[in-house]
């Protein structure tokens, strides 16, 4: 019995230090997180609510039904450390054939 004890006891110490691993650079592609538009991120990121502009398709993929027009937005934005972040989008309506939609996201350092 006091060996089992032993045992049980050893192997949860064991267990407990492999969960204690560092998960450093295991996070990819946190800069999607970073908002493009402004007035969107001040609205408290309610982008999915949005239609009528290009950016709105970057929160809400099906407001690129809803685009009136032709048009094209950027964003640049400085970071600290000399970091940009730059985000491009363009919409093109096709009459009945619907609409088509490009975007670029990049982060520079």
């Amino acid at each position: 019995m006091k060996r089992k004890l032993f045992l049980n006891g050893f192997l949860l110490l064991i267990a407990i230090q492999a969960c204690g691993q560092s998960k450093t650079g295991t996070s990819v592609a946190q800069f999607l997180l970073i908002e493009p538009s402004a007035r969107i991120a001040a609205m408290g990121n309610a982008g999915s609510t949005m239609y009528g502009e290009i950016q709105a398709a970057y929160y809400n993929p099906a407001a690129i039904g809803l685009f009136p027009s032709n048009g094209v937005q950027f964003t640049h934005s400085p970071w600290f450390a000399d970091i940009s972040y730059e985000f491009a989008g363009a919409g093109i309506t096709l009459g009945t054939f619907g609409n088509v939609y490009a975007s670029v996201t990049s982060l520079n350092s």
